[in-house]
């Protein structure tokens, strides 16, 4: 089944997350590729046709590409080389953070805390009702709760035996 109602404020963080994670990591891949270029032949320069002939038009594109922060509109060498040669390097631009990812997961775990939900504020609420106005309430309401209070230490509580063999009740 899925909610069509209005976003909650943790899928609309999920989605502005996602949709960074996918910036930062296509501008990594970019520097990544434009760096492998440097690496392999340097730059180009302007007005040096010998050292510039070296260069090919996907090596071109991916320079281009890390300096404008965009694929440029023509992919043509003589379109290419002067964006590489004329366009400086740009700033550093930020990249996906470990605290980042953290956040991502633990968003995109499905798996809800019993805390985190607004039942366990209501439940939470009523015993604090219930111990404020303990006073007002009728015999059997108070031997009910009692009965129900003891049953549920029941059900949480585990016998232990220590090493002589004494029994312990742990709640």
């Amino acid at each position: 089944m899925t909610f069509s109602g209005p976003e909650t404020d943790r899928e609309t963080e999920k989605k502005t997350l996602l949709a960074q994670k996918k910036v930062l990591l296509r501008n990594k891949q970019r520097k990544l590729k434009a760096m492998a270029v440097r690496a392999k032949k340097g730059d180009p320069i302007e007005g040096n046709k010998e050292h510039n002939d070296k260069f090919l038009a996907p090596e071109l594109l991916a320079l281009a590409t890390w300096k404008l922060g965009k694929e440029p509109k023509d992919k043509k060498i003589a379109s290419l080389m002067p964006l590489c040669t004329n366009t400086p390097d740009p700033i550093d631009r930020p990249e996906w953070s470990t605290q980042q990812e953290a956040r991502l997961q633990e968003l995109e775990n499905t798996d809800i805390q019993f805390e985190d939900t607004a039942l366990h504020v209501a439940l939470k609420q009523n015993a604090k009702s219930i111990k404020n106005n303990i006073d007002n309430l009728d015999a059997d309401a108070a031997a009910d709760l009692l009965q129900a209070l003891q049953q549920k230490v029941q059900a949480t509580s585990t016998i232990t035996t220590d090493a002589l063999g004494n029994e312990h009740s742990i709640i």
